[in-house]
């Protein structure tokens, strides 16, 4: 009886050996993941592009009034040519109402973890037009909604094992950020790749999100651009409509942030569909009252019908490049 007893005592012993290990992981785990989810949020590196990229994709709001006032010659500089149109479009803003956002941890290890930045944006696209094709002036506002998916990651290194887990890691490497209207079947076009030519390096990306570009001073990492330097940016879209889309590239000003249309270089008839390719040279800014301006610079692409149906869907696409400017 005796033997049974110590042999009963050991088997609990080793059972709450067993459970605290295990407790004690899954504590660590957790502990990391919080940890990871709070530099995500509030490191500087991390949060000015993430805060970059959702000022960029909304427009500057305006009042009923001001959008059916402004001459043609004015609003066709806004990013769409309005000719043979079903509406006459003389301008059009994207507008956002919401931004829910949510980080996971995933792929986290004794070494490194990813985090993936989702943002699901809700607005309407206001457009200024007329329904006659002789109109010399907008008397018509369209409102069209659209719900959209933003997702960038971030990968993170572990640098130590101290007790407090936010100084166990550093984040790294950042992504392209990548979006598209929900649901994403009513997109009839993809981005093909995305190349910028900067004086710091060129990069050709065909997967934003996996992309890595390093922080810091290395070959193919992070832009480190200076106040004013020329970027050039060229994207190659698949569609299959025969009506070329809209595509806008957005970058950080100094106060405020640029929307200009982008050039079409090429337009190519190739198998089930058409290639094209947009170009637009910009000049970075450092943005006001800031050392260092954490950046992007957005291709935004829209169907045909997005701007100039009043009943198609919304249908979009953006890539968007990272980059860092100082004077």
């Amino acid at each position: 009886m005796k033997t049974l007893s110590i042999l009963v005592t050991l088997s609990i012993f080793l059972a709450f050996i067993g459970c605290t290990k295990d407790d004690t992981i899954s504590s660590q785990l957790s502990s990391d993941e919080q940890a990871i989810q709070e530099i995500v949020a509030n490191s500087d590196s991390i949060s000015g592009f993430s805060q970059s990229d959702e000022s960029l994709i909304d427009d500057p709001s305006e009042s009923s009034s001001t959008l059916v006032q402004q001459n043609s010659m004015q609003l066709s500089k806004m990013g769409f040519d309005a000719t043979n149109a079903q509406v006459k479009v003389f301008r059009w803003n994207r507008r956002v109402v919401s931004i829910d956002r949510n980080v996971v941890v995933t792929n986290i290890n004794d070494s490194s973890a990813v985090a993936v930045i989702t943002k699901i944006v809700t607005g309407n696209i206001v457009i200024s037009a007329s329904y006659s094709d002789t109109a010399s002036f907008p008397d018509t506002v369209i409102r069209k909604p659209f719900r959209e998916q933003l997702v960038r990651k971030v990968l993170l290194s572990k640098v130590g094992r101290f007790k407090e887990a936010l100084r166990n890691w550093r984040p790294v490497a950042i992504s392209l950020v990548a979006g598209n209207t929900l649901s994403d079947s009513v997109n009839s076009f993809f981005i093909m790749n995305l190349q910028v030519y900067s004086p710091a390096d060129t990069f050709t990306v065909t997967n934003p999100l996996a992309t890595w570009l390093k922080f810091g001073k290395v070959k193919h990492g992070l832009p480190q651009l200076r106040h004013t330097d020329s970027i050039t940016v060229r994207v190659t879209v698949f569609s299959t409509n025969d009506s070329v889309e809209s595509v806008v590239t957005r970058w950080n000003g100094e106060r405020n942030n640029f929307r200009e249309k982008m050039k079409l270089v090429s337009n190519t008839q190739v198998s089930g569909g058409y290639e094209r390719v947009f170009e637009m040279n910009v000049r970075t800014h450092l943005p006001h009252g800031k050392a260092i301006g954490r950046c992007n610079v957005i291709a935004d692409v829209f169907s045909y019908g997005s701007i100039t149906d009043d009943s198609i869907a919304v249908s979009n696409r953006l890539w968007g490049f990272p980059y860092d400017v100082k004077w």
